[in-house]
């Protein structure tokens, strides 16, 4: 199950407790040509993210976005294939090119999210 946060990350369940969190398809070919991820200093491992907080940012031939977590998370793994190959996310964002593999802390949060033909349709109305 893939869940979608208005700021175009998404949360894609491993099991009940640990999800990856990476930006969408849809992100990705809006920003472009992706050459850096930063990951800041709250996006160490075993690191607590809220709801919302910024962990990084991601830089693009044509712009900087920053990245927000859409659940409130504990950081278990960083996907360090980013540093050297950050193209991995306009190859396979959704699957190989996620940022954080993460622990749920408050798995209800999902239900704030939107599944796929609700993103479609927020994607389509922008």
């Amino acid at each position: 199950m893939i869940k979608y946060a208005k700021s175009h990350e998404y949360v894609r369940l491993i099991d009940n407790n640990e999800a990856y969190i990476g930006i969408s398809n849809y992100a990705q070919s809006e920003l472009g040509e992706i050459v850096f991820v930063e990951y800041f200093d709250s996006a160490d491992i075993s690191q607590v993210l809220q709801q919302n907080d910024c962990f990084g940012s991601i830089e693009a031939v044509k712009t900087v976005s920053e990245l927000f977590s859409p659940v409130e998370c504990e950081i278990l793994e960083i996907n360090e294939i980013i540093n050297d190959t950050p193209e991995v996310i306009n190859e396979d964002a959704e699957n190989s090119g996620w940022l954080l593999r993460v622990k749920l802390l408050n798995p209800e949060q999902l239900n704030d999210l939107m599944d796929l033909s609700e993103y479609q349709e927020f994607c389509n109305n922008k």
